[in-house]
């Protein structure tokens, strides 16, 4: 997570940056039976989850989120 703002943050200037894409609520929060236009309460705690991607290894982060 951090890598992906700080990537953002240095090519901003770039003429090779073209896009950045922000992720719905609507899809993010696709299990919900409704979604509202509201702040949903994330899963994990946010510095938490940074501190994972930050400390643990690719292949065992792609099992935590693969369920």
């Amino acid at each position: 997570i951090n890598r992906n703002f700080g990537n953002i943050r240095s090519n901003e200037g770039s003429e090779e940056f073209k896009a950045f894409v922000l992720v719905s609520t609507a899809y993010s929060n696709c299990y919900e039976k409704y979604i509202e236009e509201k702040f949903y309460e994330p899963p994990i705690d946010p510095i938490l989850l940074i501190k994972m991607t930050e400390e643990l290894k690719p292949n065992i982060l792609n099992n935590i989120s693969s369920g």
